[in-house]
This record gives structure tokens, sequence and C-alpha cells, in this order.
């Protein structure tokens, strides 16, 4: 199948191969982006909805530049996350209330999305990490019922297995992956109108298969979790203050409000009190955050915000995102990605084609 090219050329079922054999995009041949998962009115006219889409906005770290993402179906409270050139969505909540199982996966070579295997149990505002070639998706809420079952996806064989069970039931955690395992912080333990909070650090050894809990002295709740530096850095999110009884007999029940605060946890899952982290410069719910080049990146609707270790303060970038079509409702969360250069995309799409239609005629 390989043609004679002229020089400078590559030709298409190379390019394919070679990124099979290598394992995807190389360095040099992709820019690394920010997406941020959001929600999204397509073509609102006066005043109307016609559209509303899960969408996805990318920023190009090395171009500075923003650009779109084919959007998908709407799904609130969705799992996201990316492993190399690929993003992945789980579960979620339809408009009618539905909650979903459905797993999708986004090719940046190909620039398409394709549906795999459900997960066994529908589920929002869960936990969904990658570690080793594997996606988790854990605990979280299927229609009122919390839920403390999880399980794996095989990114290989292309089928989800089950796992150990979480301790207890909890949703709307923070959580990271650091040293092949998983972590998952504060978060609520029951009904959110039960107010029980999870005071705790939920960390899972994915080689034995165990969970081992850790005491956090604080709540939070909705916050996100970014690893860096041999740790997890935990950003913003919701806070609730301590219940006080006013008379006996009666309680008033602690009101939950956003904060600007980020703290830092050990892999032993503690908080560290060596690392001092600035207050976000600005309150956002629930705040989307990634790590680049040892920097955190927080997204605050089309702003850019950044931090090193050592900074006294935020950075805000220059470049804001541009307008579109599509009117911003509201930023739920973000991952980098590896995107080909724009000069390769053409040739990759191509040969992703021909390579597909070479396998339906061999069928």
């Amino acid at each position: 199948w390989e043609v004679p090219l002229m020089a400078g050329m590559l030709c298409p079922f190379r390019t394919e191969r070679r990124l099979l054999k290598s394992g995807g995009l190389r360095h040099g041949m992709y820019d690394d982006w920010i997406v941020s998962l959001g929600l999204f009115v397509s073509n609102m006219q006066g005043g109307v909805v016609e559209r509303l889409k899960t969408h996805f906005l990318g920023f190009n770290l090395q171009t500075e530049s923003w650009e779109e993402i084919p959007p998908l179906m709407y799904l609130d409270s969705s799992g996201f996350l990316s492993v190399g050139h690929k993003l992945y969505v789980s579960g979620g909540q339809r408009l009618n209330g539905s909650v979903l199982g459905n797993l999708h996966e986004f090719d940046a070579l190909t620039g398409q999305w394709m549906q795999l295997p459900s997960m066994s149990v529908p589920r929002r505002e869960h936990g969904f990490l990658a570690c080793k070639q594997k996606l988790y998706a854990l605990g979280g809420r299927s229609g009122r019922s919390v839920l403390d079952s999880a399980e794996s996806f095989d990114l290989i064989l292309k089928c989800w297995s089950p796992i150990a069970s979480l301790p207890f039931a909890v949703s709307h955690f923070a959580s990271a992956t650091l040293k092949n395992k998983l972590y998952l912080i504060g978060g609520f333990s029951h009904t959110r109108a039960s107010g029980l909070a999870h005071r705790g650090i939920l960390i899972y050894n994915t080689s034995s298969d165990v969970w081992n809990q850790v005491p956090l002295a604080f709540q939070c709740y909705k916050s996100t979790a970014v690893t860096m530096d041999n740790g997890i850095f935990v950003i913003g999110g919701l806070v609730e203050e301590s219940s006080r009884r006013e008379t006996p007999g009666t309680v008033i029940r602690a009101l939950i409000s956003g904060t600007h605060k980020c703290f830092f946890l050990s892999k032993d899952g503690t908080v560290s009190q060596d690392v001092a982290i600035p207050e976000l410069p600005i309150l956002v719910l629930p705040p989307c955050a990634v790590q680049w080049q040892r920097r955190i990146h927080v997204l605050v609707g089309n702003t850019i915000y950044q931090w090193k270790p050592g900074d006294l303060s935020w950075t805000r970038s220059r470049k804001s995102a541009p307008n579109t079509r599509v009117t911003f409702l509201t930023v739920v969360n973000g991952v980098t990605l590896r995107v080909p250069k724009k000069t390769l995309q053409p040739l990759l799409r191509e040969a992703s084609a021909a390579l597909t239609a070479v396998w339906v005629a061999d069928k």
C-alpha cells in the first residue's frame, strides 16, 4: 500500500503505522491544548434556545489561540479526562433528568467522536480517572441514589470490569491520579439535603485493588484536583461552615459557599503546610484547572489565570476566548490534550479514512 512520494512528503499509511507503533503523537508533532468541557447554548434566537449541547473549547498553549472541538449531545455532570490525543466523556445527565452510562471517545487525529461500551451503572457527579491504559469510574450518583460501586475500562480490550467498591457511597468530590493511586477528596457521603460531608480522602491502589481512608480536618465539595510536584493541588470549590446550635434541640444548618482557597496534599493524603498556594483571584464554581509545564492554569469564563510554585500571586493571560455563535453558560471541567499540528491534520485524517476504506473492503 505504500506508493512512491516526492521528497519531503509523507505517506499516509506510513505515518499512521508510525503513530500506532510509537503509541501516538511524538514530541514536535503536536500542540498542547487546554480543552474545557462546558454547557453552551447554540443558535439562541430571540431569547429562545434551539439547541443545548455539551461543547468543548480548546486553548492552544503553544500559539495562545482558541479553537472549537465538535460538540456532543447535552450532558450535565459527566466525567471528563484525556489520554494523549484522545478525550473521554463518561455518564452524565440529560435535560429530562435521566442518567446515562455512556462512554464517548474523541480522537484528535481524526477529529471524530465514537461511542464505546457503556458502564455497568449510569453515573453522574462521579470520579473519572486514567491510570496505566485503564479508565476508572468511581462512585457518583444515579438518580437519587449515591453510589459506592466502581469499575474500570481497559483501553486495549475495550471492556468494563468491576473493581473494589468504595468504603461508602460518595459524590461531588475532587479526584486525581498520583503514582498509580487514585485519590477522591472530600465530597458528599449522602444526599445533598442531608448535608453529610465526607471529611476525608479515599485512596485506591490500582495494583492491590484496595481502598484506604485518610481523615481531612475540613470539608470541601466540587473542588478541582491537579497533580504536580509529587503531590496534589486542590483548587477552590465549595466549603461548608460548621453547624452551630442556637438553642437546645435546635441546629442551624451550615451554609455552603464558594471559596478562593487552595491546598496541597502529599502522596500519603495528608495536607502539607509547607507548600503555600495563593488564593484564586476570582471565584469560579466549579474550578476548571489543569497542569502544564509545572504551572497550574485555571480557566475563568473566557480568561486563563496561571500560577507556578513559588509565585506569590496568579497571572492573568492576555488572550481571551473568541466570540462565537455559541453562547457560553458555564465551564465545568478541563484537561490537556495533544492535538496534531495543523500542517499534519489533513494528512492524518486522509490516512485514517484510507485505512477505514481498506478495512471495509477486506470485510
